[in-house]
């Protein structure tokens, strides 16, 4: 089976899922993105969503490199940089990306399930407290995010080192990773059980964490203080403001209120998934 009959599938088979209670986030996309149950304003799960079903089809790799986000805007700017961006000609297997109130930025997202004269069939979540099947017109898309699909598995085997040791850790010494096709900074993390954002701080990476193909790593080791390349620009030199967590807030809503983008305000204070903050905590805000 495709890629996208695959996904197509799983979409489907998700519609008429609704929020218990409704009106409260409280559904099965958020608890496994976050790795708890949550509930609140802070929680919009459309994108959740979208990164649920593709994580549910093993395909996590073709939703923005198998980065794990749950921000509409982030979509966006990983199909611009990656040449994967369509503003036209939708179809099946697009990941649609709507601004509703037409300031630039994306505001919600949905699965093209087919078009029909002007009109895309999209199955998004968080429509109305629920997944829902829609017909969402041509000009209220402000874009779609059409990945690189294919029908071989999405997620290579890891391959053992060379070295007679039996070992299969992709490790070329303790402390360096040689990027493959198909990697991730986010998955990398998880492989080697190290923060991602860790690993693009100890190499000087930063949002949208591109990492290419034979591409050396240095990965830090775990519980240690890590200290970007010495030819980095430190981070204090780009920093703007500083903001104190208050009670109900979240580093997407944060982000929102600076227009920065969340992950860059987790990199810049070391908060790995699932950033989690707390009041009181002072963060400091990049420009």
């Amino acid at each position: 089976m495709s890629d996208i009959a695959k996904l197509n599938a799983a979409f489907h088979a998700e519609i008429g899922n609704v929020e218990s209670p409704k009106g409260s986030n409280n559904i099965k996309y958020n608890t496994d993105y976050y790795g708890h149950a949550v509930s609140g304003d802070n929680y919009a799960w459309c994108c959740a969503f979208i990164w649920w079903v593709f994580r549910k089809c093993g395909l996590l790799t073709k939703f923005c490199g198998g980065n794990k986000t749950a921000y509409c805007p982030f979509v966006v700017n990983w199909a611009r940089t990656y040449n994967q961006w369509v503003t036209s000609g939708y179809q099946l297997g697009d990941i649609l990306l709507y601004d509703w109130d037409g300031d630039g930025m994306a505001d919600h997202i949905g699965w093209c399930a087919g078009t029909s004269g002007n009109y895309a069939k999209s199955i998004e979540g968080n429509s109305s407290d629920a997944v829902r099947m829609n017909s969402q017109p041509f000009s209220k898309i402000m874009g779609a995010y059409r990945p690189k699909y294919d029908s071989t598995p999405s997620v290579e085997p890891v391959q053992p080192v060379n070295d007679n040791s039996g070992s299969e850790t992709p490790v070329l010494n303790e402390n360096e990773y040689t990027v493959k096709s198909g990697d991730n900074l986010w998955a990398i993390g998880q492989k080697l059980g190290i923060p991602y954002l860790d690993i693009a701080k100890a190499n000087g990476i930063t949002s949208p964490f591109v990492i290419r193909p034979g591409q050396v790593l240095t990965i830090p080791k775990k519980g240690q203080p890590v200290t970007p390349p010495a030819d980095t620009k430190p981070i204090d030199e780009e920093l703007g403001d500083t903001y104190t967590v208050k009670s109900g807030d979240t580093l997407w809503g944060i982000g929102q209120k600076y227009h920065v983008n969340y992950m860059k305000i987790a990199l810049a204070n070391n908060i790995a998934s699932p950033y989690i903050i707390r009041p009181g905590q002072v963060l400091k805000i990049p420009k």
